[in-house]
């Protein structure tokens, strides 16, 4: 027994020997595969707190600075600057204005001459004077063509020594008109129109036993007006007329005052 102690303690110093002989030897270890051992990937560091809060606040957008209200231009001007300027821009837009049709329609006191016959007087209320206008020639000239329809009536009534009527005397017909715009817009216009008037006679006379044959169709006449328009707004203007209109028994002039829309 005291033999076996000592061998079994030099067996294990021999192969503790063996072993580590075996390990310092250089090369590489291969496994049962016949390959090497794995080189481990190092594992990588994790951001310290300030790492972080730097990689935070970079992807953060910038902070918009705060801007000042932008003042409008109304604010910039003083209020007789602001005038001035409003009333440049109105002047331009109807300056460059180019209407297409254009409408009048005018309140129109009148005056009756008798041309011939009978000596009969004719007294006329305020009538309507009423325009509608088509542009046909170019708008960039300052002289510029215009057709359309010509519409008037007035109410009335013809006395005579043996006769009173009252009646309606209403003319239609062709309009033909030249415009000019300098300094501001002026309007020639004349035309045919027929005249019908319906009588409401209070008294014909003798002679006369029915009112139709004295106050019915007279027939076609001559007018003619001359207009001066001042624009006031885009597609709006004040329009003053003086015209004359004739029939078979008297001669009609007028002052027309209204208003006259227009579109580009």
């Amino acid at each position: 027994m005291g033999r076996v102690f000592p061998l079994c303690l030099g067996l294990l110093f021999a192969s503790q020997s063996a072993v580590q002989a075996q390990i310092s030897q250089s090369g590489t270890i291969s496994g049962p595969d016949g390959t090497g051992p794995r080189t481990p990937m190092p594992r990588a560091a994790h951001p310290s707190l300030e790492e972080q809060l730097r990689r935070k606040k970079a992807q953060e957008p910038p902070a918009s600075l705060p801007q000042e209200p932008a003042m409008s231009t109304d604010e910039l001007l003083s209020p007789a600057e602001k005038k001035a300027a409003d009333e440049l821009q109105v002047s331009m837009n109807l300056k460059n204005a180019q209407p297409r049709f254009r409408m009048h329609l005018g309140l129109a006191p009148a005056l009756a001459r008798k041309l011939a016959g009978p000596a009969d007087r004719f007294r006329f209320d305020p009538g309507l004077v009423w325009q509608s206008a088509f542009r046909l020639t170019d708008p960039e000239r300052s002289f510029t063509f215009w057709t359309g329809l010509y519409l008037a009536a007035w109410n009335g009534h013809a006395r005579s020594e043996t006769s009173f009527s009252r009646f309606t005397a209403m003319y239609v017909g062709p309009l033909l008109a030249f415009e000019w715009k300098e300094p501001v817009r002026h309007t020639l216009a004349f035309g045919l129109a027929g005249v019908n008037r319906q009588a409401d006679p209070e008294f014909p006379g003798e002679k006369l036993k029915q009112a139709t044959k004295r106050y019915g169709l007279d027939g076609s006449g001559l007018w003619l007006n001359y207009g001066l328009g001042f624009p006031l707004s885009q597609g709006f203007e004040w329009e003053v007329k003086a015209g004359i209109q004739t029939s078979s028994a008297y001669m009609l002039s007028y002052l027309s005052i209204g208003v006259s829309l227009w579109t580009d």
